[in-house]
């Protein structure tokens, strides 16, 4: 009789077990189907966080589902609390440190299966938080697109976010009235833990400032040293370890104008604040210097191959400033070079042996034979340097993408079309045939008897009935 209880005992232990593993594994699967995806793999740290993608992971306890013990479970990821408290504002002999990140929950943990915390998890830490540093604006591994506004930062959402932690809610704060340059002040000093909040911008700062209605106004330096502390630090290191030693203010201010890095958000600096980065960058030793081999290798070998062998020997400094400005290839992310290693990199071409020769025919060949033929039945027979260059001006038939070729080049182009025999005629009676007659009828019959070339070029050029074409 016992043997019989025990047997069904452990039937009914194992009908449970296996109810349970059955209502674990469906959600599972139903967090698979949010996931718009199969298992979650934890190689591609970017998608997993990012929302907008198909593999984002919307159940975190896949991976973190031990966190409320300071411990994950999945050995790939290091233990999240040892990672980020070094980076976590408040002090670090009471709960603030905590309080930062945890704001809205109670921080003694229940006790039970870690199962219950699923639908919570998320609401525990808030997302914009970790942007501070992941965002685009931030010094960290980019895990989101979005972050807090550096351009445009609401006050009042960055005190609640930040600072309410530690001093209370907006309304009853213990630091209103606090001044922009207080709080400045407060976080290059560390006080209270603060130092880890010098990832926040100066408009940011101001805009906490006047929330809590303080002045909003920070003391201006000049000071570069203190402006690169300030501005630059978080993304480049400090300035003893800087990465953009000897940077001109040339280069830091375009890099400003073209939002490199989202450097952008510095755009309140003044020429002479920049001009102070870049002496204080210039005063690193030892200097940098400007290697044009090493930057053609950091720079250009990945697409025009090793120096020594490289398809764009010869080019000149405006040759190349003209790819980067056009966004030639890609080029336009080189635009925070400065004027001087643009033509470090063109005397690195230079001197390349044997020297590269502007050959009219090659040229012709890569850049135009696409659309007007091979040379020898070329369209385009007899079209001088001028002409050309004015079609590459207005981008006409697309051929703005031509805007890298130098003057010289366009000039071996021209001599190429000159060079055809027996010289090719413009036959305008042709060219209507060819370009014209599908839309406006044969000629004999044309509906555009009389018209001017200036208006055909006007038609053209406003791509009237898709004469662009």
């Amino acid at each position: 009789m016992n043997r019989k209880i025990l047997c069904k005992t452990r039937i009914g232990l194992v009908l449970l077990l296996g109810f349970f593993l059955f209502a674990c594994s469906d959600n599972n699967n139903d967090d698979d189907d949010d996931n718009g995806g199969p298992s979650v793999s934890t190689e591609n740290l970017l998608a997993l966080h990012n929302s907008s993608s198909p593999q984002y992971n919307k159940n975190c306890s896949t991976c973190h589902e031990g966190i409320h013990t300071r411990q994950t479970l999945d050995p790939s990821i290091p233990d999240a609390h040892v990672a980020m408290l070094p980076f976590a504002a408040g002090e670090t002999d009471s709960d603030k440190k905590c309080t930062w990140c945890h704001r809205s929950v109670d921080l003694v943990q229940a006790a039970g299966s870690p199962l219950t915390l699923r639908t919570s998890l998320r609401k525990r830490i808030d997302v914009k938080l970790c942007t501070l540093c992941h965002g685009p604006d931030g010094p960290a591994k980019q895990f989101y697109r979005v972050s807090l506004s550096a351009l445009n930062p609401d006050g009042p959402e960055l005190y609640d976010l930040i600072c309410s932690g530690c001093h209370g809610v907006l309304a009853n704060s213990q630091v209103a009235g606090e001044s922009a340059a207080e709080i400045q002040e407060k976080i290059t000093e560390n006080e209270g833990g603060m130092g880890p909040l010098g990832v926040l911008k100066n408009a940011q700062i101001q805009a906490i400032a006047v929330a809590l209605g303080g002045d909003p106004t920070l003391p201006t330096t000049t000071d570069g040293a203190t402006l690169y502390s300030q501005n630059c630090a978080t993304c480049h290191g400090s300035l003893a370890t800087s990465t953009k030693g000897g940077k001109s203010a040339t280069a830091i201010q375009s890099a400003i104008n073209a939002d490199i890095g989202n450097m952008g958000t510095l755009s309140s600096l003044s020429a002479e604040e920049v001009q102070a980065i870049a002496t204080a960058l210039a005063s690193i030793s030892p200097p940098v210097t400007v290697d044009g081999v090493a930057l053609y290798a950091d720079n250009c070998a990945g697409c025009h191959d090793p120096l020594a062998t490289s398809t764009k020997g010869g080019k000149s400094a405006t040759a190349i400033q003209l790819a980067i400005n056009a966004d030639t290839g890609n080029m336009g992310t080189l635009s925070n070079l400065s004027t001087e290693e643009v033509q470090a990199i063109a005397t690195a071409l230079v001197s390349i042996s044997p020297p590269v020769t502007i050959d009219g025919v090659a040229l012709y060949a890569d850049n135009c034979a696409s659309c007007h033929d091979p040379l020898a039945t070329s369209t385009k027979g007899g079209k001088s340097a001028t002409a050309i260059q004015s079609a590459i001006n207005a981008d006409t038939g697309n051929m703005g993408t031509l805007s890298s070729l130098s003057t010289e080049e366009v000039q071996a182009i021209a001599t190429a079309l000159a060079s055809i025999s027996p010289p090719v005629t413009i036959d305008g009676v042709a060219l209507y045939a060819q370009d014209c007659a599908d839309c406006h009828n044969p000629l004999a019959t044309s509906e555009k008897a009389g018209a001017s070339a200036a208006a055909i070029q006007t038609a053209i050029d406003n791509d009237r009935g898709g004469m662009a074409s």
